[in-house]
């Protein structure tokens, strides 16, 4: 749950369609919280994240429009991305 008038920064490693986002922004809002922005590694910027992106402050470490590229990125890149993201988890516990 979050404090009323809370502010908040939703983060994702990846956006594809903008559905998720959408939805977690919903539920943010849905408790009198506010979205300040999004944050991301990889978007795909369709139609409607860039609608988003016009109301909402969006970081990524790559915007792409063009959705071949960045899953080629994301699958050359896999393994490290993978020892990385473990690295980062695990770093917490």
């Amino acid at each position: 749950m979050l404090a009323k008038d809370a502010r908040v920064l939703v983060v994702d490693d990846w956006i594809d369609t903008g559905e998720q986002m959408r939805g977690l922004i919903k539920l943010v809002r849905r408790q009198s919280a506010a979205v300040v922005g999004i944050s991301c590694l990889a978007v795909y910027m369709t139609r409607g994240m860039k609608a988003l992106s016009r109301n909402l402050e969006l970081h990524a470490i790559m915007p792409y429009d063009d959705e071949d590229a960045v899953r080629a990125i994301l699958r050359d890149n896999q393994e490290k991305d993978q020892s990385l993201l473990y690295q980062a988890y695990h770093r917490f516990e």
